[in-house]
């Protein structure tokens, strides 16, 4: 049987998906899979068969009375946990139809169902110009304050300056076209900032911040415009695991801002 069709076995019966999730999270009896679970005793025992029968439960190399999963069970319970997380991601449904999720890294894409937790803020239709309002006013108060900016923003480039930290706290990643494009004005700007706002340039696919509290991504439309008025705002362990990766990956691919400036022709 291959691992898909086992994946799908397991997904099609409530209780299959139940015993399963159960013993992947602690070793348990049958018994205790009856009591803990909202199934009925034959019901249980009917998967525990199956699981055992397709080597994805196994009895414990202890007593022999608890239920564990091997190795193969392992990797079905987690494709489900990853099912069930994208379920939760599409809650958001409207803003995935109507957004380029293709142009994250393959890598990236297939972990979004880590930002399963997000929230989505947008701007009222009678307030457009409520998350610029949000933004500014919150971000002078991080001690981490790690941007990547596809666009030109002067109220935000005002906050980040306002918030600027010695160290690592103030990161900026500005979309290399946007310097090339301007590269008098962007020199211009550099001077004017506060040198601990250490920035860099390189191409990136979309716009997103890192605090020590959240991660914001903001996806663009599929003509790859930017979209001002929505963002996604994770705020749990997972979603900053992935903020820290995502920013990490352009924050080594980018350089310097006065060297990619006076050096262009070699990058």
């Amino acid at each position: 049987m291959s691992a898909g069709t086992t994946v799908a076995f397991v997904a099609r019966s409530a209780v299959r998906t139940e015993v399963l999730r159960a013993v992947a999270a602690e070793p348990r009896s049958g018994d205790a899979l009856v009591a803990a679970l909202d199934s009925s005793k034959s019901g249980v025992y009917k998967s525990i068969n199956e699981l055992a029968e397709r080597e994805l439960i196994c009895l414990s190399d202890g007593d022999g009375s608890a239920w564990e999963v091997t190795g193969a069970g392992r990797l079905v319970a987690d494709e489900l946990d990853c099912h069930r997380w994208v379920e939760t991601l599409l809650g958001h449904r409207e803003y995935w139809l109507t957004h380029d999720v293709s142009v994250l890294p393959e890598r990236f894409r297939r972990r979004l169902p880590e930002l399963r937790n997000a929230d989505l803020l947008r701007n009222p239709e009678n307030d457009p110009r409520y998350l610029e309002r949000y933004w500014v006013e919150r971000m002078p108060a991080y001690e981490k304050l790690w941007v990547g900016s596809r666009v030109f923003h002067e109220a935000y480039g005002g906050a980040m300056d306002d918030q600027a930290q010695p160290g690592e706290g103030t990161r900026l990643i500005t979309h290399a076209p946007l310097v090339d494009e301007r590269p008098a004005a962007v020199a211009e700007s550099i001077e004017a900032r506060p040198d601990e706002v250490d920035q860099r340039v390189c191409e990136i696919p979309c716009s997103f911040m890192l605090t020590e509290e959240l991660f914001t991504l903001s996806l663009p439309f599929p003509d790859g415009q930017y979209d001002q008025d929505s963002v996604l705002i994770g705020e749990d362990e997972a979603a900053l695991r992935f903020g820290e990766e995502f920013f990490a990956l352009y924050w080594e691919r980018g350089t310097p801002i006065r060297s990619y400036l006076t050096e262009p022709d070699d990058i």
